[in-house]
């Protein structure tokens, strides 16, 4: 059975007395006060140019443009929501059980579609990987990060491993076909890397990091990618990063299918940003294939 949801906001009024420190950041771009509605977030995602939060205290949806930060309530939640996920049809949202509800956005407010509870009964990151659920548990810095149907069943597991078990990770988000996660306190980003070992097992470590500059506040599920990467803490304070670094490049075309014996071209361009980057840059492409002896393919770049 499951026992006490854990109080979130008590758990983080303890915070409440330290402030931003943003010195120290690799990427910072600036530091955003969203309006006072904005408070007790578990979960940010961007949908069409539009930011959704959850305020876990109101158990309420907020929506916020991105470029203006116009906030405005979207409708009520179940209570105890943490984690939220975009699957390009459904919004799923998850709570203290480990229960995913999916909503559709189409009409006016949410419309529940389904659900499914994962193996992991208490509070998760979620992510949508482009084809299955990622998940987390945002307290186990031992925790597997588990594969997920939409009915709940593990289509694979990955554990951490080269110092990533160090860390709890209390935010997941995809994106460009890599993984990335935030530590619970939001001091660092980690770009991740999944290797897989055997069968639907493998595991999975840290990459790249960067330093955010959010010292000693919790931060839950709330890393969002648009023009920018956008990082949300408790209290509503909104960072903003420089994109190149969640950005893998842009591929065209970034899939499809090649029949035996033929050929695909594919340009890649990377943006670097305001980075001061010169001389020769090593890069790489992975190819994810279905050929049964070569399944990934690292292609050198430079």
């Amino acid at each position: 059975t499951n026992g006490p949801a854990i109080d979130l906001a008590a758990l983080n009024r303890s915070n409440s007395e330290y402030k931003t420190n943003t010195s120290n950041s690799r990427e910072w771009l600036e530091l955003i006060e969203l309006p006072e509605e904005i408070s007790c977030v578990t979960g940010t995602e961007i949908i069409n140019n539009e930011m959704f939060i959850i305020n876990w205290c109101e158990n309420m949806l907020y929506k916020v443009d991105p470029y203006t930060y116009e906030t405005s309530s979207y409708d009520s939640l179940h209570v105890y929501s943490l984690g939220i996920a975009w699957d390009g049809m459904y919004l799923w949202i998850g709570d203290h059980t480990g229960t995913y509800r999916g909503f559709s956005l189409e009409g006016e407010g949410l419309t529940e579609v389904g659900s499914f509870v994962g193996p992991v009964y208490d509070y998760t990151a979620i992510s949508w990987d482009g084809s299955a659920f990622l998940v987390r548990s945002i307290w186990d810095n031992s925790g597997v990060i588990y594969r997920l149907d939409y009915d709940g069943s593990i289509l694979g597991q990955y554990y951490p491993n080269d110092g990533f078990e160090n860390y709890p990770t209390s935010g997941l988000h995809s994106h460009n076909n890599s993984l990335f996660a935030h530590q619970n306190t939001g001091d660092y980003i980690f770009q991740l890397g999944v290797e897989e070992v055997e069968g639907d097992t493998g595991i999975v470590f840290i990459e790249d990091s960067l330093y955010t500059g959010f010292i000693q506040n919790s931060i839950y599920d709330a890393l969002s990618v648009g023009d920018d990467v956008y990082l949300t803490n408790w209290d509503g304070q909104l960072g903003l990063f420089d994109v190149p670094f969640v950005n893998g490049g842009i591929l065209n075309p970034s899939n499809g299918s090649i029949a035996p014996g033929g050929s695909q071209t594919v340009s890649l361009s990377l943006d670097l940003g305001e980075r001061d980057v010169f001389g020769l840059i090593n890069t790489g492409l992975m190819v994810e294939n279905n050929d049964p002896d070569n399944g990934s393919l690292f292609v050198p770049i430079s």
